[in-house]
C-alpha cells in the first residue's frame, strides 16, 4: 500500500487541532487567541531582520501568513495588508514595518 500512515500525516494533525479548539467567544477561545497572537509577536521579533522595532513588509506579511494557517486564526491576506499600510503610514522609516503599530492594528487595539 503506498498511501502515508494516516496518524502521522499533517492532515491528521491538523484535524486534532481543530476539533480541540475551543469554541468562538468563550474567554478559553480569547485566551488562545492572545496566545497565537504573542507566537507571531515573538515570531516577528526573532526574525533576522529585526531591527529596532521594524521589519521588511514581505517579511511581516509572510510571517503573518504562515502563522495564520498554522494556528487557524482567521486573518486573511487583506487584513494584513490594511495592518502593513497602517504601521507605515503611521511610522515612515524608509519602507520598514513597525512591528508593534502592525500587530496592534491587526488584533483591533
Amino acid at each position: 500500500d503506498s498511501r502515508p500512515d494516516t496518524k502521522d500525516s499533517f492532515y491528521e494533525l491538523t484535524r486534532d487541532m481543530r476539533l480541540n479548539r475551543p469554541k468562538v467567544g468563550t474567554p478559553e477561545a480569547e485566551r488562545t487567541k492572545e496566545k497565537y497572537f504573542s507566537k507571531l509577536l515573538n515570531a516577528l521579533t526573532s526574525s533576522y531582520n529585526y531591527r529596532d522595532g521594524y521589519l521588511p513588509s514581505k517579511e511581516v506579511e509572510a510571517l503573518t501568513l504562515a502563522y495564520s494557517m498554522v494556528y487557524n486564526m482567521g486573518i486573511d491576506k487583506g487584513q494584513i495588508t490594511a495592518s502593513i499600510h497602517y504601521a507605515r503610514t503611521m511610522d515612515i522609516r524608509q519602507g520598514l514595518v513597525n512591528v508593534e503599530k502592525f500587530m496592534n492594528n491587526l488584533q483591533g487595539k
